[in-house]
């Protein structure tokens, strides 16, 4: 799942460039109120999905064992992260469409800073799993319908709280990490099925899907975008399992330097829009998007490597320390 992941991050750039580009008034047309809609439907959690993918593994090690290695994959870069980006964003601010400052920082331990969000609701959302585990005699992963009954009642539960408030995002969000627990004993099968390599129905299906849910209002977080939010990652999955060659090495690659790309592509993208404003470029919506996508992939993406190569990943919270890298999965994984 390493390419999907790879595929993922990049939409997950993408969005938050075109909503950077949005709120600048660099992009005003009804096309990126639609892409907005079609990208958040499904690419986050597509991420709590994958994730998922990885809970039963840590699950088998003991609570122990499973708590400590959250704390070093999820929230320790969550907090990190949260206080460098901040630091930054404060000293941009001038440059910025937000109004950062210092005392936000203080503030994150109940008011994620932009998208640590994913991580903030991803230590809690595995943190829920892990007492309903202990509650069931360490047997939840064994019990898929128990997981579906419970992810249905979180959809259900996520109706009551305001759009993209924290509750909502986490009950939103858990489904799709119980999801992902849940197709685990089945991932040679879904991987061999032919409906998962034919991206071409599924991509279509997927636009069906979401247009539909978009009928219903542009909550992306609401019960009618579940199917779209399937539909896209189902898709996003086929994607990936055709994938060969240098494009699969591509896709895989950006995959294992997610965590880096998702931590740092904020700044990465801001600082590139600043830059060709500051160097006069003309303010085209689709220039402006496509500039900051790659800056916000590729610049990260390099910082990947050369820490990789210093032997910094783990100190920064980018990666599982080498001696448990076979026990914790990446936070992003």
């Amino acid at each position: 799942m390493d390419a999907a992941r790879g595929i993922g991050i990049v939409l997950v750039v993408l969005g938050h460039v075109e909503r950077g580009l949005v709120s600048g008034g660099l992009a005003a047309s009804p096309f990126w109120a639609g892409l907005d809609f079609t990208l958040y439907t499904f690419h986050m959690p597509l991420f709590f999905l994958l994730a998922g993918m990885n809970v039963p593994r840590g699950l088998s090690k003991g609570w122990k064992s499973y708590v400590s290695g959250r704390l070093v994959t999820v929230a320790y870069p969550y907090v990190l992260w949260s206080l460098l980006q901040g630091s930054v964003l404060v000293v941009m601010s001038a440059f910025t469409n937000g109004k950062a400052n210092f005392s936000d920082l203080l503030t994150i331990g109940w008011k994620p800073m932009s998208q640590f969000w994913f991580l903030y609701v991803l230590m809690f959302a595995q943190m829920t799993i892990m007492v309903l585990d202990l509650g069931l005699a360490r047997r939840l992963v064994d019990r898929p319908v128990v997981l579906i009954g419970m992810a249905a009642v979180s959809l259900g539960a996520c109706t009551f709280f305001p759009t993209d408030s924290l509750p909502q995002q986490f009950f939103h969000s858990l489904p799709f990490l119980m999801l992902g627990m849940a197709l685990v004993p089945h991932l040679s099968s879904l991987e061999a099925a032919p409906l998962m390599k034919q991206p071409w129905f599924l991509w279509p299906l997927f636009a069906i899907a979401c247009y539909l849910a978009s009928r219903m209002g542009t909550n992306y977080n609401s019960l009618w975008v579940v199917p779209a939010a399937i539909a896209g990652i189902a898709a996003t999955i086929s994607t990936a399992l055709i994938l060969k060659g240098r494009w699969l090495s591509i896709a895989v690659a950006l995959g294992a330097a997610s965590m880096t790309i998702y931590v740092m592509h904020i700044m990465a993208a801001a600082g590139m829009r600043i830059l060709m404003s500051k160097l006069g470029v003309p303010h085209i919506g689709w220039v402006y998007a496509v500039a900051c996508t790659v800056s916000g992939v590729l610049l990260p993406w390099g910082a990947h490597f050369i820490l990789a190569r210093l032997g910094l990943l783990h100190w920064l919270g980018l990666a599982a320390p080498k001696r448990r890298k076979q026990d914790v999965a990446p936070a992003l994984s």
